[in-house]
């Protein structure tokens, strides 16, 4: 979901956005869930040992957070939940005894608005509190019982999620700019070296065989004088979809 120089950068970012998400709402589960294809995939989670979610997993059909967020991307909007009343995620076995209390789950979005994923953060019934152990480094497991979840305060990290999106996709179109030739789209110099040197190194490494095929236009001069440029632009741009 996440390729390029600056994803292992960005994933790094989100990282702490997820623990301090998790700080904020007292909550020991924060998520960053990417939506793919095969399923919901969780790109981030915050770091708490209570949390028995890890990063780079696939959330389950019959996991109750994977219904939720399948419903927040369903509806495109915020969901909440409060005394949910459902056995916490097969995930982590030591935690099945536990019961998932509260949820807050809201839509992320791609640079062109497509649907990317969930941020949300839930919290258990049975997970005790840090209050009641003051040695403890984790946060607070629920929030206190009368207090309100500062929802709108979710929204600002949503916002932080979608501008790193749209960040990352900038970056790949000034990249992507940098190593293509502009009138057909096929990479130009630059980015037939950094190809064909990938290509290189992978062929030794899995013993494959490649070739190299070099094409040039005769008569392209004669083209540009007898027809106009908009012509030559034309047999190149031809010729390089025939490619």
């Amino acid at each position: 979901m996440l390729r390029g120089p600056f994803a292992n950068d960005v994933l790094n970012k989100w990282q702490g956005t997820m623990n301090l998400l998790s700080d904020v709402f007292a909550m020991p589960v924060a998520l960053l869930v990417g939506q793919q294809p095969a399923g919901r995939e969780i790109l981030v989670t915050n770091d708490n040992h209570l949390n028995p979610y890890r990063s780079g997993s696939v959330l389950e059909g019959n996991d109750c957070i994977d219904e939720l967020c399948e419903l927040v991307i369903n509806s495109d909007q915020m969901v909440t939940r409060h005394d949910l009343a459902t056995n916490a995620p097969k995930a982590d076995p030591a935690n099945t005894s536990q019961l998932l209390s509260t949820f807050v789950g809201v839509p992320v979005h791609g640079n062109q608005g497509e649907r990317f994923g969930v941020i949300c953060i839930a919290s258990y019934s049975s997970c005790t509190d840090r209050h009641s152990n003051p040695d403890s480094a984790e946060p607070s497991n629920q929030p206190p019982s009368n207090a309100p979840i500062p929802l709108n305060r979710i929204d600002y990290f949503r916002s932080l999620v979608e501008s790193d999106l749209h960040m990352l996709d900038q970056l790949r179109s000034a990249t992507d700019l940098s190593l293509r030739d502009d009138l057909t789209g096929v990479y130009n110099r630059r980015g037939f070296n950094i190809l064909s040197q990938k290509q290189f190194f992978a062929g030794k490494r899995t013993h494959s065989k490649f070739a190299f095929m070099i094409v040039d236009l005769d008569q392209l001069k004669r083209v540009n004088d007898q027809f106009g440029h908009k012509t030559g632009d034309k047999a190149i741009v031809t010729a390089a979809n025939a490619l």
